[in-house]
């Protein structure tokens, strides 16, 4: 069973998650002294950024979304059959793709050579999936 699995852009920038904790430790610190409980909740919700992480792979059976954050771990599984439509932005390199399901879009970044193996895959399990070929541009889908 050949699965893949979409590029994380979190990975390649490794200082991102330091600098997003100390700064969250900061904002913390200074509604502790302060007493602005605003402060106190962007802090926490910078530290909860720097944390969690979301992982899709794409396989056989179909999309999996892996949820990680700490303490809280779960995975959710959609099958080809759930899906509608699959909208594909082909790059040099990266390939950006939408899965469209029930009005919920999931989207993910995959090598080129492995977005069309995906396609395939998804077309192979379900006929009915329409797959779009797009420029998608900074805030418009043109198809």
């Amino acid at each position: 069973m050949e699965t893949y699995i979409a590029i994380n852009r979190a990975d390649k920038r490794k200082m991102q998650k330091p600098l997003l904790i100390v700064l969250g430790l900061l904002f913390f610190a200074s509604s502790i002294l302060s007493s602005n409980f605003i402060f106190g909740a962007m802090g926490l919700f910078l530290i909860f950024i720097a944390y969690y992480r979301k992982k899709i792979e794409v396989g056989e059976s179909g999309i999996t979304t892996y949820y990680n954050f700490l303490f809280y771990r779960t995975s959710i599984l959609y099958t080809f059959a759930e899906y509608t439509n699959i909208i594909v932005d082909v790059g040099i390199h990266e390939t950006a793709m939408a899965f469209i399901r029930k009005g919920t879009i999931t989207y993910a970044l995959f090598k080129t050579k492995d977005a069309e193996e995906v396609v395939a895959l998804a077309e192979e399990a379900n006929e009915r999936l329409k797959v779009d070929y797009a420029r998608i541009k900074a805030n418009k889908i043109s198809l």
